[in-house]
């Protein structure tokens, strides 16, 4: 598709159609499933699972050991969600790199909430994915 398009000439039916799905489509399906990880999150919220509370904790009890650093990298991990889908991938990415490189430093709890958190993103981004 020529990207100067209205330069070039007359646009043809199929050249607008593609515009208008790149340009308008795509966006709101990216929306859309955006939407459809916070209220799947929201909906764990509710059933007595808080991500964002047991990731806190995660955090929290790195700090009160001492785990500055582990903390850090978590945390900066937490900052790449930005309410797109791609965000929540790229945090999920981060995040269990973070898990795995830090692993041998984790208490054994610390470790089943690192890895529950991952599994349970991991699971909602399947989810929302497929839908």
């Amino acid at each position: 598709m020529n990207l100067f398009i209205f330069l070039s000439g007359p646009a043809s039916f199929a050249d607008l159609m593609l515009l208008v799905l790149l340009w308008i489509v795509a966006p709101i399906a990216l929306l859309y499933l955006a939407v459809k990880i916070l209220m799947v999150l929201t909906q764990k919220k509710n059933e007595g699972f808080d991500y964002w509370s047991s990731f806190d904790n995660l955090v929290n009890s790195l700090r009160e050991r001492d785990e500055q650093v582990i903390a850090k990298e978590f945390e900066e991990s937490k900052r790449l969600v930005n309410g797109t889908t791609d965000g929540w991938f790229e945090f999920l990415n981060d995040f269990r790199s973070a898990v795995n490189k830090n692993n041998m430093m984790l208490t054994s709890e610390e470790s089943t909430t690192a890895h529950d958190l991952i599994d349970s993103l991991e699971e909602t981004l399947r989810k929302n994915n497929n839908t």
